[in-house]
């Protein structure tokens, strides 16, 4: 389950995508992230990595600066990485993790 909370906003709530061969009692650990902010859209979202190489695209909708919905989308998998950083001009992702070629 994935929390947003802001003073004066409502609390809003999403819950994580899971894969199918994963039961719903293993607990799913969230281990990187990033934000990314889209002024010309009025929202920004989350890139969040689980500790099994799942991406995932977390949207905030904001209204008159109030957050008004969550949203939670599988994105890719990728082996685990310590860091994402997304390069908006250039529209490139990229992640350093321990393992791989970077």
């Amino acid at each position: 389950v994935i929390f947003y909370k802001y003073p004066g906003d409502e609390q809003l709530v999403a819950l994580i995508p899971r894969r199918k061969e994963i039961s719903d009692d293993f607990p799913l650990l969230i281990v990187s992230g990033t934000v990314i902010i889209e002024k010309e859209f009025n929202s920004f979202f989350f890139l969040l990595q689980s500790e099994l190489g799942d991406l995932f695209k977390v949207f905030v909708e904001m209204e008159e600066n109030l957050a008004t919905s969550l949203d939670i989308q599988y994105f890719d998998t990728i082996p685990v990485c310590t860091t994402i950083c997304y390069f908006s001009d250039k529209n490139i992702l990229f992640t350093a993790s321990e393992f791989g070629n970077h």
